[in-house]
């Protein structure tokens, strides 16, 4: 009777064992499911961190290029305005040219009188 009832404990105890292991095994599968989502998670966020610096780096080119854009319009713009002081240079000279020749003509032109009035006296 003993041994039965040592025999019951027993089997008890293994199939309490049995319970634990198997609850054991379920928990375990349970952490690793959750660790594989886990990973799952951080292949994601490691995908959308690698997407958001392709963003970046072609939002960067971007300005690189409106900054080279940029330094290229003022070049051009600095090189109008160097032209237009060039022009105006020349404006300037060719007005001074003008006088000059409406000086000499208004010279001229009392030459002119004063021989016409000499040859008449």
């Amino acid at each position: 009777m003993e041994r039965d009832v040592f025999k019951n404990e027993l089997k008890s105890k293994e199939h309490e064992w049995k319970s634990e292991r198997i609850t054991l095994k379920a928990e375990r599968d349970a952490f690793k499911s959750e660790r594989d989502i886990l990973k799952s998670e951080r292949e994601v966020y490691k995908s959308e961190r690698d997407i958001l610096k392709a963003e970046r780096d072609v939002f960067k080119s971007d300005r690189d290029m409106f900054k080279v854009e940029r330094d290229a319009f003022k070049s051009e713009r600095d090189i109008f305005k160097a032209e237009k002081d060039v022009f105006k240079s020349e404006r300037d000279i060719f007005k001074a040219e003008r006088n000059v020749f409406k000086s000499e003509r208004d010279v001229f032109k009392v030459e002119r009188d004063t021989f016409k009035f000499e040859r008449h006296f």
